[in-house]
């Protein structure tokens, strides 16, 4: 007021008087009007009004970017980071999901999105996550035994037996000098062959090995039969 000791009163809603000592307030978003009354003894009484505005707080939910490996399920997402929420006030719940069902080896970009509970009295930004799929460097492995036999005309060869179901075995090839033989290379006369294995499966680390096949002398006894003769002078 202009002149001390004038008397404030604010307009009551309620009892549709101005009747309030203190002016009513407003928290949430939107705009409250308050009208006023100023008064003096001999003055004349001043009504006027002013409005409260609030606006929509800005908010940040900043997303993590994930990770995994090929073949395994989706990690637990990290809790994301929220900025510029008023404390005593929230979204409900914010779950961070992935919003593709992509499985191949890749980095999705901003597809770790979240869900959480609408506030009017809040504009949000998701900062949205990148998730990548990379390739799988543990889960394939592959065995194979080296072969010991004795010589007895056949031939042999390994078997390799690898750890997941549908890999793709094949064998070094002396002549393309590459992995592109589908049957093992074989040995059949006595001696030892190496022979180089790879294992591969789309979205795994290839695996590449080696095994030994021998074959060793076969022992032989020739017998001979006793013989007699009676002696005439002749040479046999």
């Amino acid at each position: 007021p202009s002149l001390e000791d004038a008397t404030i009163r604010f307009w009551n809603e309620e009892t549709e008087a101005y009747d309030l000592e203190k002016s009513p307030n407003r928290t949430e978003v939107g705009t409250t009007t308050v009208k006023y009354e100023v008064s003096k003894t001999g003055y004349e009484t001043v009504t006027g009004e002013a409005t409260i505005t609030i606006s929509e707080r800005p908010v940040t939910i900043k997303v993590a970017d994930a990770s995994k490996p090929y073949g395994t399920k989706d990690p637990t997402f990290a809790a994301p980071q929220i900025e510029g929420l008023v404390k005593g006030s929230d979204l409900g719940e914010v779950k961070v999901y992935r919003t593709n069902d992509a499985e191949d080896v890749d980095t999705y970009k901003d597809v770790l999105d979240v869900t959480y509970t609408k506030n009017e009295n809040y504009t949000v930004t998701v900062d949205k996550g990148d998730f990548t799929i990379y390739t799988n460097t543990t889960d394939l492995t592959a065995t194979a035994e080296n072969v010991k036999k004795t010589y007895d005309g056949n031939a042999y060869g390994i078997e390799v037996v690898p750890s997941l179901e549908d890999a793709t075995i094949r064998f070094w090839n002396e002549e393309t000098e590459a992995y592109d033989l589908e049957q093992s290379p074989i040995r059949t006369n006595v001696g030892t062959t190496t022979v180089k294995y790879q294992v591969s499966k789309t979205g795994y680390e290839t695996v590449t090995q080696e095994a030994t096949i021998t074959i060793d002398k076969r022992p032989v006894t020739i017998k001979t039969e006793s013989a007699s003769a009676t002696y005439d002078g002749t040479a046999l």
